[in-house]
């Protein structure tokens, strides 16, 4: 195959799908003319530049995927062991957040607790379907390790709102599970270099954090 008929059929494919609004059979037809000339050229088949592209980039969201799931597992582990140490260790033996005046900030850890712990809980908000959205915030040491590598120190976690009330109150270790899905942005474009550094900081992260959650 020439290298001009390739970088045509490359070109059109480009443009198909860079506009979004092509349709089956336009991809049909490009198949079809690549087809033709592959028969012509008698070639059994060809990989096109837009492919192997495609195919790196898929595989670079993967991989980023895998290394942001990993610290959005971590931030709530940490998170879980923080309130099972409140509720073991804090004067009221429980914790709550909630929108009624009672519970507003005893949703806040132990110092204690974060000294060990490296996480504060900040506020609350209302999400979707009456759940509660808690936010936290990275502290001590870990705080200075996301800001070496620029990441960003706040994150949330979805709690359930299993009775329907404008608080949440925890008292057993059971009921800790109704906090799930912690959410955290990032600084890293899907390219490779960037998500390289950003594999970097995830290695770090879990040992810092295996050493912190084994206090």
């Amino acid at each position: 195959m020439s290298q001009e008929f390739a970088m045509d059929i490359d070109a059109k494919l480009r443009k198909l799908t860079e506009e979004r609004k092509y349709k089956a059979e336009d991809i049909f037809n490009l198949g079809v003319q690549l087809g033709r000339y592959l028969e012509k050229e008698k070639r059994a088949d060809v990989r096109l530049d837009y492919f192997a592209e495609y195919d790196e980039k898929s595989q670079l969201e993967s991989d980023f995927r895998q290394l942001h799931k990993s610290v959005c597992d971590w931030l709530e582990r940490l998170v879980r062991m923080s309130i099972k140490m409140q509720i073991e260790e804090s004067k009221f033996r429980n914790w709550s957040i909630g929108f009624n005046v009672l519970y507003r900030n005893n949703g806040e850890f132990d110092a204690n607790i974060v000294d060990k712990r490296c996480v504060q809980f900040k506020s609350v908000s209302e999400g979707e379907d009456e759940h509660f959205i808690a936010f936290f915030e990275i502290q001590g040491t870990l705080k200075s390790l996301f800001e070496k590598y620029n990441q960003p120190i706040t994150f949330e976690i979805i709690v359930d709102n299993v009775y329907g009330e404008d608080y949440i109150l925890i008292t057993k270790e059971d009921q800790i599970d109704w906090l799930n899905d912690c959410m955290i942005s990032y600084n890293c474009e899907l390219n490779k270099e960037d998500i390289d550094k950003y594999s970097i900081f995830v290695n770090e992260l879990e040992k810092s954090l295996l050493f912190i959650l084994l206090q």
